[in-house]
């Protein structure tokens, strides 16, 4: 790659003569289809590793077909972990939290090479939920089947490019120039400079199902291997001893997994009740909100605001004005006119009493952490509409026992935040 800002025809003699040595080799590339990226003795085991914190996570990883490797277009395998890794009501994690099994369900697929991909599905427990592994790991089997069962609706596609072209439109500026070119540049040896950034960086126009069930069916209870951390060490069912990994030193152990469990978790992929699951096992998938419902807040026409080329430049800043100022206090509000990006930001501080830190020292503090721990806990699910649109919500603790409540968002759309 050349990293320039002199016209082609300016450098193109300069370029000829500096890569006149490099010799043509007639490289071709190793096809590396079908070469398993895992050990295969190690499918339908698990793999601990003994943490140094105290951690619970387990990760249950499939090789995908190689033709997933491919997929640069469509992406299947997002529409796939965004439905599996679903935050909102009625979705997996949400049912595993209510019952204080897991904390957080990360899903997404990654790419080893050019030609192989792997999917995962990672989950951080709670001792509770450590305790029942594998009733857990047989609802990810149920949740899986009942996928397959409704299909991926296009609707989940036609948002996610929807999300593409809004963050390829409102990305940041950068000073780092060089670092942004250097970026792109690898993300054209995948793609064909006619159609950048199409392909790298937004999804194309058309869904495609039938990827979408070859990838469900392919998550299967037969052809996976598992990772965890936490738990009894050394597990039951080990083969072998304890083994001490070369470079870091860590312990690890493999387990076999029984056969009654893995029958077990073939009978929840193939849509066996799993008790406690759902409240009524009778309901229909869609009648139980498991597939995410359309995300209105996402937005579709988001446009860069005016530019004032007079605005401050660093270390000059703009300053707020006061909008409004009464006995409950001030409110301050300033304009972008520097960025023009489509961004808000608002945060409120709440005041309390400064005798309640007088009172209870640093019992008030911890107790005010509690709470605002609990109520991001008790709203993570009715805000992941919008998160998953651009926006956020949070109150954090300020000075003693005072609250801010804030939202942001690249958002151009007053009525979501109303």
């Amino acid at each position: 790659a050349v990293y320039t800002a002199l016209p082609a025809e300016d450098i193109e003699c300069l370029i000829a003569e500096k890569f006149a040595g490099v010799k043509n080799r007639n490289y071709k590339r190793k096809d590396t289809s079908g070469i398993p990226v895992r050990n295969p003795a190690l499918l339908r085991k698990a793999v601990h590793t003994k943490p140094e914190q105290d951690v619970r996570t387990i990760s249950l990883e499939w090789q995908l077909p190689d033709t997933f490797a491919h997929k640069l277009t469509s992406r299947p395998d997002r529409q796939v972990a965004y439905v599996l890794g679903f935050e909102g009501p009625g979705s997996l994690v949400a049912t595993l939290k209510k019952k204080q099994l897991a904390l957080s369900i990360e899903a997404g697929m990654q790419k080893l090479g050019r030609d192989n991909a792997y999917f995962t599905i990672g989950v951080t427990l709670t001792k509770k939920g450590m305790e029942q592994r594998d009733k857990i790991i047989a609802f990810i089997f149920k949740a899986i089947h009942e996928l397959k069962e409704v299909g991926i609706p296009e609707y989940i596609f036609d948002e996610q490019r929807q999300r593409d072209i809004n963050s390829w439109k409102t990305q940041p500026r950068t000073a780092n120039t060089f670092g942004a070119s250097m970026s792109a540049v690898s993300e054209m040896f995948t793609e064909k400079l006619e159609t950048y950034p199409q392909t790298s960086r937004v999804l194309g126009s058309k869904f495609d199902s039938e990827g979408a069930k070859e990838l469900l069916k392919s998550l299967a209870p037969d052809n996976f291997s598992m990772q965890q951390m936490g738990g009894v060490f050394p597990p039951k069912n080990m083969e072998g001893s304890v083994r001490t990994e070369k470079y870091y030193g860590a312990k690890f152990a493999v387990e076999a997994i029984p056969d009654e469990t893995i029958v077990m978790w073939k009978k929840a992929y193939d849509g066996s009740v799993v008790a406690g699951f759902r409240s009524d096992e009778s309901e229909s998938t869609a009648k139980m909100g498991k597939i995410p419902a359309q995300n209105q807040y996402i937005a579709s026409h988001v446009k860069v605001g005016t530019i004032d080329p007079k605005s401050p430049v660093f270390p000059a800043l703009p300053q707020p004005v006061v909008l409004k100022e009464d006995k409950y206090g001030k409110l301050y509000v300033g304009i972008d006119k520097a960025f023009g990006d489509p961004y808000l930001h608002a945060s409120v501080q709440i005041k309390t009493s400064g005798k309640i830190m007088d009172r209870m020292g640093p019992k008030a503090r911890v107790l005010a952490d509690i709470l605002v721990d609990s109520i991001a806990h008790t709203v993570t699910a009715e805000k992941y509409p919008f998160t998953v649109a651009g926006m956020s919500a949070a109150v954090t603790l300020g000075k003693g026992t005072n609250l801010y409540v804030s939202l942001s968002g690249t958002n151009p759309q007053k009525a979501t935040y109303d």
